[in-house]
């Protein structure tokens, strides 16, 4: 036997506790867990599960009807998620001031600059500047235009590609240039620029 089927064939609730913990852990952690060894996402997602157990244990002192047993699955599965939303959101940031206040160095293992950039997510860019080692420079003057455009206004790659919407541009020692990024059949023009073109890379955020 396998050991996915030897996963199979655990009990409902076990496997919902578990599936639960580590989705949590995907949704809270998606993005920073380049550091993140085995041991990291199996006891952090065990602290998603925690919920999901503890939330689904709660509806079993209702009863031990179908009914009541689904409701309280699906329930544990809901609680894990809203956990691990709340911990992205607000709980990281409100550890990092605490800890802060408290003297207390703290470090979530970035390796580079780039890595603190591409996490905050509390803080959005305003303003994108990417300037090519051929000594073209590439804008996206207001990325708040293009918020609700998917994947969002802009996408910071871990190996230091960066993907925007080019509203300006500029030839070496020349003006910048609007550009004509949007169209009104076909949507807005997304620019991908391999890290190995890049020289610079400017992000502007609002104080």
């Amino acid at each position: 036997m396998t050991e996915i089927e030897r996963l199979l064939n655990l009990p409902v609730e076990t496997l919902t506790v578990l599936a639960a913990g580590y989705m949590a852990y995907r949704i809270a952690y998606t993005g920073r867990d380049d550091a993140h060894s085995g041991v990291d996402t199996l006891f952090i997602s065990l602290i998603f599960a925690l919920i999901a157990k503890m939330t689904i244990r709660s509806f079993t002192l209702l009863g031990s009807s179908i009914g009541i047993t689904m409701l309280g699955i699906l329930s544990g599965i809901v609680a894990s998620a809203l956990a691990a939303v709340f911990w992205k959101r607000w709980g990281i940031d409100a550890v990092h001031w605490l800890l802060n206040q408290l003297g207390i160095p703290f470090t979530d293992r970035s390796r580079q600059a780039w890595d603190v950039i591409r996490r905050t997510h509390k803080y959005r860019p305003s303003q994108l500047i990417v300037r090519r080692k051929d000594g073209t420079m590439v804008m996206c003057d207001r990325l708040d235009r293009f918020q609700m455009h998917r994947p969002g206004p802009c996408v910071f790659g871990p190996d230091g590609s960066v993907a925007l919407y080019v509203t300006h541009d500029c030839a070496p020692e020349g003006d910048w240039e609007e550009c004509e990024h949007s169209d009104p059949e076909m949507g807005s023009l997304m620019t991908v620029i391999p890290a190995e073109e890049i020289a610079t890379t400017h992000v502007r955020f609002k104080s």
